[in-house]
């Protein structure tokens, strides 16, 4: 697909998923506790989740930062090289202890896209083990990343996973929304940050002054050290970033009000319903 084609799919998906986040929040009427960012690719959706939030003057619920890795680094990625991510309860702990976090009930979990749900699943199971999680409490978990086949994991008979997919995923596309990230930018900063080991959603964290972790270091979790670097060696980054965050907010505010006026639509498609039980 031509870099044209894609950057238009990207907004197109990135409109369905404001959409479906404004949905729930405003259709449904629920109140979100927490955002679950897991990797770089969650980092980067959850704080598009709080540039919605801003622009519906509402508060937005705190994000917990977790650098999941799913495999071990520079290892084929089958099950017996999964990384243990264990370690990573202690940065959730701080995270709750910071943010004054002292009871929730509706969790989101937000990316990209989502396959066998590793990462959503592991979060979540980090959360609960921090919080010492007990059988009564109830709580709600929902995801929403595009779809490329996803079955709901198995969770306790008191949480409630609702799986919200904006679109299906069409194989041979991954990560689709980080194609908002325009031709000429990632061309520019691909001279520092070449491909690989640098994907577009470290280019777009640099651009939104987000961290991001290293697949090769993954006990360095999140740290800025790209953002340091762009700063260093990318002349006109001030004025990428203008550009960048100035059409991320437009994208934004077009989807709500596309949403609004039945241009987009969450209700007919067959991918699209309550997956929750």
């Amino acid at each position: 697909m031509k870099m044209d084609s894609l950057e238009k799919l990207a907004k197109v998906r990135l409109k369905r998923t404001i959409a479906t986040l404004y949905k729930l929040i405003n259709d449904e009427k629920v109140h979100l506790d927490i955002i679950l960012a897991g990797g770089n690719s969650g980092i980067m959706c959850a704080h598009i989740a709080h540039i919605f939030y801003n622009h519906i003057a509402q508060q937005p619920p705190e994000i917990i930062r977790i650098p999941f890795v799913r495999y071990k680094p520079n290892k084929k990625e089958i099950p017996q090289n999964r990384w243990d991510n264990s370690i990573l309860k202690y940065a959730v702990k701080n995270q709750i202890k910071e943010h004054n976090i002292e009871s929730f009930k509706n969790i989101l979990f937000i990316d990209t896209e989502i396959g066998t749900g590793t990462t959503s699943e592991n979060c979540l199971k980090l959360l609960l083990e921090v919080i010492e999680y007990r059988e009564k409490q109830e709580l709600t978990y929902y995801i929403i990343a595009e779809n490329f086949d996803f079955e709901l994991f198995e969770t306790p008979s008191n949480i409630k996973v609702h799986f919200r997919p904006p679109a299906q995923g069409i194989e041979g596309l991954y990560e689709v929304v980080t194609n908002i990230l325009p031709e000429k930018t990632e061309r520019l900063m691909r001279e520092v940050f070449p491909k690989p080991p640098y994907e577009k959603q470290h280019l777009i964290n640099v651009l939104m002054d987000l961290p991001s972790r290293s697949k090769e270091n993954p006990l360095e979790g999140f740290n800025l050290k790209n953002n340091y670097v762009a700063q260093k060696r990318i002349d006109n980054l001030k004025t990428l970033k203008g550009q960048f965050n100035k059409n991320l907010a437009s994208l934004i505010e077009e989807a709500v009000e596309e949403y609004k006026e039945g241009k987009i639509d969450l209700s007919n498609e067959n991918y699209l319903g309550d997956f929750g039980r």
